[in-house]
């Protein structure tokens, strides 16, 4: 048996081409040369061109694409200063209030006009004698029996809700 035969080197794969650049940093700076002569096909035009000018369109497509969450980042910024400046406006209203009773009409009319919203609606449940006559007490007394409303009001979920729901008598 020949010995040559059984030690053939095994070709080498791409794999180890870039496992031996990335594991030999120095490489390219001993062979500077050689990395100015490397041609990559640019995606765009379909013709040859240097590793140098398809690391500036990498960089430049790069560049264009943070420029464009930069602008949705500063766009929402804006957004949410102009929702927080609204914010104050409604709190300062809020707390010239002159009585608690004025708070509920007040909350809506600010709301409705503050955030431009159609419609706005406040229902109150288990409320102190004295503010049984709020027109919001009315209307949740009105559209559902009280404890239908409480307990529909008990079944909501534990966050923040905004909208309408179905099958949910507490927010009919």
């Amino acid at each position: 048996m020949d010995s040559r035969a059984q030690f053939q080197p095994q070709p080498i794969t791409e794999d180890d081409i870039a496992h031996f650049l990335a594991t030999t940093p120095g490489f390219f700076e001993r062979y500077a040369g050689l990395l100015a002569s490397v041609q990559l096909g640019s995606p765009h035009s379909g013709r040859a061109i240097s590793l140098q000018e398809r690391q500036v369109e990498l960089l430049r497509r790069k560049i264009h694409d943070l420029e464009l969450r930069l602008a949705a980042m500063l766009r929402l910024g804006r957004d949410n200063v102009g929702i927080a400046d609204k914010l104050l406006g409604l709190f300062q209203v809020l707390l010239s209030a002159r009585s608690q009773q004025d708070l509920p009409g007040l909350l809506l009319s600010e709301l409705e006009r503050r955030f431009q919203l159609p419609q706005v609606a406040l229902r109150l449940w288990d409320l102190a004698p004295e503010f049984a006559d709020l027109e919001q007490a009315a209307a949740s007394a009105a559209a559902t029996s009280a404890t239908s409303a409480t307990s529909g009001a008990a079944a909501l979920p534990d966050r923040l809700y905004c909208g309408p729901q179905a099958g949910q008598p507490a927010l009919a």
